[in-house]
């Protein structure tokens, strides 16, 4: 199968949402929308710092070398890893995020059966982490925590968002658009055929594919 020509560096694809922010649901509310996009910006800021020389390396690299296995890439540069360490932080961010808003999530619902789905949910996305963790081991980097400013006006939208309406309904949702955004930007990436490992790529996959599992338990609260 042909892959899709790049619309854009990776760089675009990561800061045009977060993988699985579940606290975005449709709404015009002018408040919800500014907690939306303060959150937008501090995402923003984090990958806005990151040297554009080093992805156009990493570009150059690709075209050159489109044919390597990763068995030929040495981890122990994590220069040569650009595009790894950035998805990979993107999506240890988003568990993070992802399990402090279910976090406050689980504590409004009245529903035993959600509750208890919402917590097998939370235990995936540990496990992911997990293994998110161990991929950084491995190219020698410390992940990127989310920081508390993120965290909390997450939580500030998902308590606007439930204000009113804290039904099984809404909130699954809620987490629906969130993950739907997540399995989004995972394909745009692996459609892209970036020079990113293919334990990266599988990764990906992985967490792609819990998202849309978990679209399927919560098909069932709405």
């Amino acid at each position: 199968m042909e892959k899709n020509n790049k619309k854009g560096t990776i760089k675009e694809i990561l800061n045009k949402n977060n993988f699985g922010d579940n606290s975005k649901p449709s709404t015009n509310d002018d408040k919800i929308s500014t907690v939306d996009s303060e959150v937008d910006k501090e995402q923003n800021d984090t990958y806005n710092n990151i040297n554009s020389n080093g992805e156009s390396s990493v570009h150059n690299e690709h075209s050159n070398n489109s044919n390597s296995n990763d068995s030929n890439r040495t981890p122990d540069n994590s220069n040569n890893f650009f595009l790894d360490i950035m998805v990979l932080n993107e999506l240890s961010q988003a568990c993070q995020l992802a399990m402090n808003n279910i976090s406050f999530l689980s504590n409004i619902i009245s529903s035993k059966k959600m509750k208890k789905d919402l917590v097998a949910i939370y235990s995936q996305y540990a496990n992911i982490l997990l293994q998110i963790d161990q991929h950084f081991e491995k190219f020698g980097e410390i992940p990127d925590n989310v920081s508390s400013y993120m965290k909390t006006m997450s939580i500030c939208g998902l308590k606007m968002n439930t204000k009113f309406d804290k039904s099984n309904s809404h909130i699954a949702e809620m987490m629906i658009e969130g993950e739907t955004m997540g399995i989004i930007k995972c394909q745009k990436i692996i459609n892209c055929d970036y020079d990113i490992q293919e334990s990266t790529i599988n990764l990906m996959i992985k967490f792609r594919d819990f998202q849309k599992d978990n679209i399927s338990k919560l098909n069932a609260y709405l």
